[in-house]
């Protein structure tokens, strides 16, 4: 029904270099679906993706990996920041870590009055050398 989804933004909107007509190159592949209005919507596509290197074996280098963040404001005066993001999932976890940096700014620098994180994070808490996890964790609190 059309009064579930208030309004439908095109992908041209908040993400000029993806068109996700012909391949998924170049476009994040995240989505964010909501019954309440978008106030806000944009997409920071992560300054280093994957390994130039490994393009051709794991394409992470043209997977468009970053974070969309939807606000949503839920009373008038109470806004939520929903970010999703799946970070890059080569076993090379310094663009990782240096993905999840960047995660964390965006998170850090929300106005909202609370912020919801959710994704592939391509790590696990108990990995003690990629330090991905503890990053996020630092601002975010685990619901898991």
């Amino acid at each position: 029904d059309q009064h579930l989804v208030p309004r439908r933004l095109p992908l041209k909107q908040h993400s000029s270099n993806c068109d996700g007509l012909v391949t998924p190159s170049c476009c994040s592949g995240l989505a964010i679906v909501s019954r309440f209005a978008f106030d806000e919507v944009s997409f920071v596509r992560f300054k280093i993706q994957g390994s130039p290197w490994n393009m051709f074996l794991d394409g992470e280098f043209f997977a468009g990996k970053g974070l969309g963040r939807v606000t949503v404001k839920i009373l008038p005066n109470m806004a939520v920041d929903f970010l999703v993001t799946h970070l890059v999932s080569e076993s090379n976890y310094k663009i990782r870590e240096a993905q999840a940096h960047e995660l964390v700014q965006v998170v850090i620098e929300s106005q909202a009055d609370f912020v919801v994180l959710a994704g592939d994070f391509n790590t696990a808490p108990m990995t003690e050398a990629d330090r991905t996890y503890s990053k996020v964790v630092k601002v975010m609190a685990d619901a898991f």
